[in-house]
């Protein structure tokens, strides 16, 4: 308690100190400038002032007879104008007020990706055994093996197919049963030159049928063994004997934190590395953007559509990439983080008007592009060769507030204000 009760005294005191250098020096000058001075004699509309001393006023051009520095017009003393603040140069420094020059900056920002690397699910095969029987060999027997389509994977035993054998053996003058036999073996996936070794007229067709794969690629997945039991369309769901992918092609996929996403747009380059290559450097491109962000997580999905002619990509490998952007339009007005006050949606920064010879700030909005690190992106608001205050904002805009000039305490009381009155309207 006595911490926050020294905390809050030696606060005030600044303040007040401040509030004196800031509003106290005016007294001053005024006190000290001849009477003759004070105000325009001819009751002329128009009354010249001088930058440094606003006490004097004069109805003609010439130099300040304070200090000699040329007089301006009244109207454009910074006092006059609402947005504007003038600070002594001791509350200036006692405030440890400092200010740069914004310039274009060519920005590229880098994001850091982890993923890894999944099969593309259009090149992702299921396996079936088209027809109902039981297993007796299989010629793929683990994952990871390579096959080409058309090559044999499978031996089995099907009673119906051999009831199809004998259909066509003694039904030949059935032109129906015959038709609607083909229609069977068609469904299956079979051919009658799948069953020519069946010779049924001399009781040689007791023998299995060849399954032979549909697709080229890895075995992900096997899901029978020998002995088991297949099943077609007409009694369940066609047995799945292996899930094959074809890695020519495969799918990266990256997660992106949610601030991030600003920058990622479908298209952009992707390099990235795995750890079984360190030494290669791949490239990818953004076909894909996840649109919802993972239940319980800050990121979202990106994918990428890469080419992998050698097979040295592999689904669940992990992956390391960097994605190089740059902000529309190509260079941009870059503000260290201690220059901006925050009011929301928006942001506000206090521009030196370097027009006058004395510390006068403007209360500006602005709004962000993006962040770089300790940096902000400007997209509107400022302008290359302006001056803004990167320290000691936060004193600059409580001088404004008790001063009644616009602040970002004022900006706030304005949108509660017409917030309000959209409310009461609608």
């Amino acid at each position: 308690m006595k911490k926050i009760w020294l905390h809050t005294s030696s606060t005030l005191a600044a303040g007040i100190l401040l509030g004196w250098l800031i509003f106290g020096n005016e007294k001053t000058v005024q006190q000290q400038a001849p009477a003759n001075v004070l105000c325009a004699a001819d009751g002329s509309l128009q009354a010249y002032t001088c930058s440094m001393h606003p006490s004097v006023q004069l109805a003609q051009t010439g130099a300040c007879p304070l200090c000699g520095m040329p007089l301006i017009p009244s109207s454009e003393k910074p006092w006059a104008d609402p947005s504007k603040l003038k600070m002594s140069p001791e509350a200036v420094a006692l405030a440890g007020v400092a200010t740069a020059i914004v310039r274009p900056t060519e920005v590229v920002k880098t994001i850091s990706l982890q993923g890894k690397v999944v099969a593309d699910e259009s090149r992702l095969y299921h396996q079936v055994a088209h027809f109902p029987g039981r297993i007796v060999k299989l010629h793929v027997h683990e994952d990871g093996e390579y096959i080409t389509k058309g090559q044999p994977l499978a031996e089995i035993y099907s009673r119906e197919v051999i009831g199809i054998a004998e259909t066509f053996a003694y039904s030949q003058n059935n032109p129906a049963i015959i038709r609607s036999s083909r229609n069977t073996l068609r469904s299956w996936n079979l051919t009658e030159d799948d069953l020519k070794d069946f010779d049924v007229k001399n009781n040689k067709h007791y023998k299995p049928v060849t399954v032979r794969a549909d697709f080229s690629g890895y075995v992900l997945k096997k899901y029978v063994n020998e002995g088991d039991r297949t099943s077609n369309d007409y009694m369940a769901e066609p047995t799945r004997l292996f899930d094959i992918a074809d890695l020519s092609k495969v799918w990266v996929e990256f997660d992106v934190y949610q601030e991030d996403l600003r920058w990622v747009k479908k298209g952009n380059e992707v390099t990235f590395t795995v750890r079984a290559y360190p030494e290669k450097v791949f490239t990818g491109f953004v076909k894909r953007i996840s649109p919802q962000v993972g239940e319980n997580s800050v990121t979202t999905t990106i994918r990428l559509e890469v080419d992998n002619p050698h097979k040295l990509l592999k689904p669940n490998m992990l992956a390391e990439g960097s994605l190089r952007v740059k902000p529309q339009g190509g260079a941009s007005i870059q503000v260290p983080a201690t220059a901006l006050l925050w009011t929301g949606e928006r942001s506000v920064v206090y521009v030196q008007d370097t027009a006058y010879d004395m510390p006068v700030f403007e209360c500006r909005e602005v709004r962000i592009a993006g962040r770089m690190g300790n940096d902000y992106l400007i997209a509107e608001g400022l302008k290359a060769g302006e001056r803004v205050v990167i320290n000691g904002a936060f004193v600059v805009d409580a001088a404004a507030e008790l001063a009644g000039k616009k602040s970002m305490m004022s900006l706030l009381k304005d949108r509660r204000a017409e917030d309000d009155h959209l409310a009461k309207n609608e």
